[in-house]
């Protein structure tokens, strides 16, 4: 909506551990903009973090984001 984006691209794919990337169009935002101004952003990157994970965002010719989570296995993790 914000980015006035046209296309979105979101693909899924395990190997490893859970692959998701979410690319659009759009005009995309400021990366540098500083820490807990956009509290979407830092609340993903957090959640990610709590599950072992790892959020990278890339901005260029709109957002390309990427989460990788890897396999849990029999460790059981939870977010509160």
């Amino acid at each position: 909506k914000h980015a006035q984006a046209t296309e979105v691209t979101i693909t899924i794919r395990w190997e490893d551990g859970l692959h998701l990337s979410v690319a659009d169009n759009g005009h995309g935002f400021d990366l540098q903009l500083p820490p807990g101004f956009g509290i979407g952003m830092s609340t993903m990157r957090t959640r990610v973090e709590q599950l072992g994970g790892t959020l990278e965002i890339l901005d260029g010719n709109g957002i390309d984001l990427h989460v990788h989570l890897p396999e849990i296995g029999s460790t059981e993790r939870s977010i509160v």
